[in-house]
Parts: structure tokens; C-alpha cells; sequence
């Protein structure tokens, strides 16, 4: 938000969640499984249907045509917040943790040779049958505990639709094999 001043007026770090309105979001590694991470959903979270995949197909000395060559996968980008702050009167919860867990999503895994896919739950916009993978993540403002580990921090994390390769078999080589070749 701008300021009359024409300065930027971000809001506070430490947030406020109403009785009765559900803001957490739960992200689980499925693929291979993997310990969850619940954080509060700090914005408006902004989903993105996969884009039509009409293509502009060239022909000389004449107007382009278009050609369907697929839709793309669905994106989704999350403001979200760790918070350790106060989660008792006087005392603060070290999230390092969940940062490191964060951080092992960008990952390749032994399991898989791949960074893990994904399941979310909490208030959004999307099906939570759906499955996703890490494409970007922005860390944003911190706070710190007196021994400089993190008690809060702020996130934006860019979600692909993670589809399940199809393997389509070629035809030709059971054609092949009864020509006998």
C-alpha cells in the first residue's frame, strides 16, 4: 500500500486470526512422504488455472493459424508465515525446523531423484486431491530471538501442478514382432 507520502506502508510482521476464520495451510511432502509444515496463510493467495495451449502456427504468405498443443499445469502462489512468536505467554518457538523441511522441498531425494511432490489442505482455492512441486519460493521479513534463530518468518511459495507422467507404448514395435522382425 502506498503511503499519502508516497512511501511504501507494508503491515506488521505479527498477525491477528479472528475466532472462527481458518488461515492455516498444511503442506506434506506424499512423494516420497515426508514430515508437514503448517503455516498461516498471510494474504490473498492467488491460484492460477493452466493457460490454453493454442500455439500460432507460421504459413508463408499467409495469416497465422493456431494449433492445440496442450494446456499447461495449474500455478499457485501462497503468502505464508511460520510463526513461533508467543505460541505461550512470554515465549517464543525456534521455526528452524520447519525452515530446513521448507528448504528440502527444492531438493532432489534419493527415493525419487526429484525434488518431493506435494499435497496442500487448508482454505484454498484448489481440490486437496490435487498434487504440486516447489517452482519458486520468496522469503520475506524475520524475526529473530535473542540468540539470532528464527522465531518468524514470511514466505511466498509458487506452487506447478505436479501431473503424473504417461507412458504411451509405441504400436509399432508389436507390429514388429509379428511381422517376426
Amino acid at each position: 500500500m502506498i503511503t499519502p507520502s508516497g512511501g511504501l506502508h507494508l503491515p506488521p510482521l505479527t498477525h491477528t486470526v479472528h475466532a472462527g476464520t481458518q488461515r492455516r495451510v498444511h503442506i506434506k511432502p506424499t512423494r516420497p512422504a515426508g514430515p508437514g509444515v503448517w503455516f498461516d496463510l498471510i494474504g490473498d493467495d492467488d491460484p492460477r488455472e493452466g493457460s490454453a495451449g493454442w500455439q500460432d502456427v507460421s504459413r508463408p504468405r499467409r495469416q497465422s493459424g493456431v494449433e492445440w498443443v496442450g494446456q499447461s499445469a495449474s500455478a499457485y502462489v501462497l503468502p505464508l508465515l511460520l510463526d513461533g512468536v508467543e505460541v505461550s505467554p512470554g515465549r517464543d518457538q525456534v521455526i528452524e525446523k520447519d525452515i530446513r523441511a521448507v528448504r528440502s522441498w527444492f531438493v532432489k531425494t534419493k527415493k525419487t531423484g526429484e525434488p518431493p511432490v506435494l499435497a496442500i489442505t487448508g482454505p484454498l482455492h484448489f481440490p486437496k486431491s490435487m498434487r504440486w512441486v516447489v517452482a519458486d519460493m520468496v522469503w520475506g521479513a524475520k524475526i529473530r530471538d535473542p540468540g539470532g534463530r528464527r522465531v518468524q518468518q514470511a514466505l511466498t511459495l509458487t506452487l506447478k501442478q505436479y501431473l503424473e507422467p504417461s507412458v504411451v507404448k509405441s504400436p509399432a514395435k508389436k507390429a514388429r514382432h509379428r511381422q517376426g522382425k
